[in-house]
């Protein structure tokens, strides 16, 4: 065994001591360091690393299964504030928010409750533009999948939303109630953008852009337990990240369609990629689908393209605002336009951009839902 194999063996056994001991911020610690080290190393060297399979937006360890179940036991078991209801949420002191979102828009808002709003204000106040702060994660799921307060703060107005964000909301989606647990929906996330982005670009190269798209949809099912029951699903949900703009394509195998969801109207050069990419994605659900032994795969390639129209599409001012209009669809769309006349309004969309991010990191997704309870209510009963 190389010097190097015999550094990261020994972090590997800190970190299962770690694990053992139930202390996850060592753990988190740790696992920022073992990449950041690596990293440097292959900056400096071109000696390999420790095996990584990348996930969104951190990379998963790779290690055996008994600790793997430790590190998800952790997070399920640990002994923080627990599940407080929104009615006995205790009010600080010091009830004025710290965040300038929070205090210009959302101080008088009644569709939150005081705990949403104080997460939220915890999570837009975490630091200042610039400035150098210890990495904070406030969101886990099965102890191998993390997203940063750096990515929910992309929440806060004005700004595009992460795609880690998206991602984190496809999979609450997922196990709200679908991923085989009743729902009749299944939601992908973005991790195939840049691949099928470059497959409908034509850009050559040794990689199989087509495999590649079709990989990260495999991943992302044994991501979410690999247990999907493909023939009960209705509506299939592909989040899309190009040209730094979202949206959505949905596989309705009830109507036999294939359905854009985009709150934008585009040029006829930009329409032309679009219809580009909806094609693409027909196709490459086709062979995804034959692949699980879906009844239905073998009509998809005939299915027609539709672009949906809602009452808000192209409405002015809408495009730094394409992720929330995004998560809606995904959380609302079952086939045909629906009613939400505030997604017409930046301000309702504002107070959007603040419900999604209490609503995700407060969701039964988020393992770390009890220590960002406990988080929130002592920066809550410290704020000046």
């Amino acid at each position: 065994m190389d010097i190097v194999s015999r550094v990261h063996q020994k972090r590997l056994l800190k970190l299962v001591q770690h694990v053992k001991e139930k202390d996850y911020e060592q753990v988190l610690r740790l696992c920022d360091q073992i990449e950041a080290n690596h990293k440097r190393m292959q900056e400096l060297t071109s000696i390999p690393g420790p095996s990584f399979e990348l996930l969104t937006p951190e990379p998963r360890y790779k290690m055996d299964a008994e600790t793997k179940a430790a590190i998800e036991e952790m997070y399920r078991s640990a002994e923080d504030v627990a599940g407080i209801p929104d009615d006995c949420w205790p009010v600080s002191e010091n009830s004025d928010f710290k965040c300038l979102f929070m205090r210009k828009y959302m101080k008088s808002s009644g569709d939150m409750s005081r705990k949403e709003k104080d997460v939220v204000d915890y999570c837009l106040s975490h630091r200042t533009l610039f400035e150098k702060v210890e990495k904070l994660n406030v969101f886990a799921h099965r102890g191998e999948y993390f997203i940063s307060v750096d990515d929910i703060a992309t929440l806060n107005d004005g700004r595009f939303v992460s795609t880690a964000v998206i991602d984190a909301w496809a999979l609450m989606l997922n196990k709200r109630g679908g991923g085989g647990g009743g729902s009749n929906c299944f939601y992908m996330n973005t991790q195939h953008s840049l691949y099928l982005d470059n497959l409908v670009n034509g850009v050559q190269g040794e990689v199989d852009f087509a495999k590649k798209v079709r990989g990260c949809w495999d991943q992302w099912v044994k991501n979410m337990g690999d247990s999907a029951n493909w023939a009960s699903f209705n509506f299939i949900f592909i989040p899309i990240w190009i040209a730094e703009h979202f949206f959505a394509v949905v596989v309705n195998l009830v109507e036999q369609k294939v359905q854009n969801l985009d709150n934008m109207m585009h040029s006829k050069l930009k329409n032309a990629l679009y219809e580009n990419i909806q094609k693409t994605v027909k196709s490459q659900m086709t062979i995804f689908l034959e692949e699980k032994e879906h009844p239905k795969a073998g009509d998809i390639e005939q299915y027609v393209v539709e672009d949906v129209r809602f009452a808000w599409k192209g409405c002015a001012g809408a495009n730094g605002d394409c992720g929330i209009f995004l998560m809606n669809h995904m959380e609302f769309f079952r086939g045909h336009p629906y009613e939400n006349p505030s997604l017409k309004n930046r301000a309702d969309r504002r107070s959007l951009r603040a419900k999604y991010c209490a609503t995700l990191l407060l969701s039964d997704a988020n393992d770390m839902k009890n220590r960002l309870e406990r988080d929130v209510l002592e920066f809550s009963n410290s704020r000046k």
